[in-house]
């Protein structure tokens, strides 16, 4: 198993030089750009630089609020010119800096000052890691916590065929919560896919296979959901986006075949559930039909009989199955996958 290159085991501490390269995307209108900016520019890390990006032929709002940190030299921004996929961007700012690590903090998320520090020191004294990541704290629009992420990990590093299968099976790996060291996004590609929805989930499955990963039992990141974030068309979409991503690892990395039609079953038993909201019983009975090809035992287990339950509920009662199918699946969805 091929390690990170020798350059990147330095101290966490490297005098002047940068040793985290930081990448804001956003776009030109955006609401809570400074919150993200001012928890980059509290850390206690001293080894960083900022760069936001944002995507679009315009600065609009987002160039305003980066005019306002223009006396801090750590401090920088940047505009695309043109609309560049969300993919495109995330790629853009890996590729802008030089340091040793990489992190990348959404434009509505935040970090606590220790972050960066935290994870720096992890890196550094375990050069074999290619990324470090933790759980994450869920916060509403408004910043009031919701809950938090629970990975149920033991604290430590964890080589690639005890990690890959976990993240494969769910994304483990908030944005919010990671550090990358730069030569493992080099060595597993550090281009972002534009054709997948989930191409963060993409890329941890792609570092995952290659390198090992750390886990630091902590919550000192940020990550908001918000109400109306995603139209109701685009969230019944979701599962089958989560098909689409396996369609393209699957040719890339190996996995046990029981995993893979786990998984797949899993995310038909999704699809099928969606499918019902969008009143087409026809295509959620063929979902279900195919997780049970797929994975009998999966589908029996008690949480994908409850869902294979509320999707058959749903059909038999019509319209008014549809309804009590979306109020239990948008007050789930509400939670953002935290854990009170």
């Amino acid at each position: 198993m091929p390690g990170p290159d020798d350059r990147d085991d330095t101290v966490w501490k490297q005098g002047d030089a940068p040793l985290v390269d930081v990448g804001i995307p956003t776009r030109p209108e955006t609401r809570y750009l400074s919150e993200a900016v001012d928890s980059v520019v509290a850390q206690t890390s001293p080894g960083w630089l900022l760069h936001v990006s944002i995507n679009g032929e315009s600065g609009g709002r987002a160039a305003e609020i980066m005019r306002g940190y223009e006396a801090d030299p750590r401090v920088s921004y940047s505009i695309t010119g043109a609309a560049l996929t969300a993919g495109a961007n995330y790629t853009r700012l890996i590729r802008h800096g030089r340091a040793p690590f990489v992190a990348l903090l959404h434009d509505d998320d935040r970090w606590q000052p220790g972050y960066l520090e935290t994870r720096c020191r992890y890196l550094s004294e375990h050069p074999r890691c290619g990324f470090v990541f933790s759980d994450a704290t869920v916060i509403r629009g408004d910043g009031t916590p919701v809950g938090r992420t629970r990975l149920g990990l033991a604290q430590g590093v964890h080589e690639p065929e005890q990690l890959l299968p976990l993240i494969y099976e769910r994304n483990l790996v908030s944005v919010a919560s990671v550090v990358v060291r730069r030569t493992a996004y080099e060595a597993a590609g550090a281009g972002y896919r534009e054709d997948l929805l989930f191409n963060d989930h993409e890329m941890w499955i792609r570092l995952a296979s290659r390198f090992p990963g750390g886990y630091v039992a902590l919550d000192d990141s940020e990550y908001r959901i918000h109400a109306n974030a995603t139209s109701a068309e685009r969230r019944l979409r979701l599962a089958e986006s989560s098909l689409h991503l396996l369609d393209a690892v699957d040719t890339e990395v190996r996995v046990p075949e029981a995993l893979r039609r786990r998984v797949r079953a899993r995310a038909n038993i999704r699809c099928a559930l969606d499918a019902v909201e969008r009143s087409e019983p026809s295509q959620s009975l063929r979902h279900l039909l195919t997780a049970a090809r797929l994975d009998l035992r999966a589908c029996a287990a008690p949480a994908e009989l409850a869902r294979i339950g509320v999707a058959v509920l749903g059909m038999a009662l019509g319209r008014h199955g549809r309804a009590l199918v979306a109020r239990m699946r948008v007050r789930r969805w509400a939670l953002g996958g935290a854990e009170r």
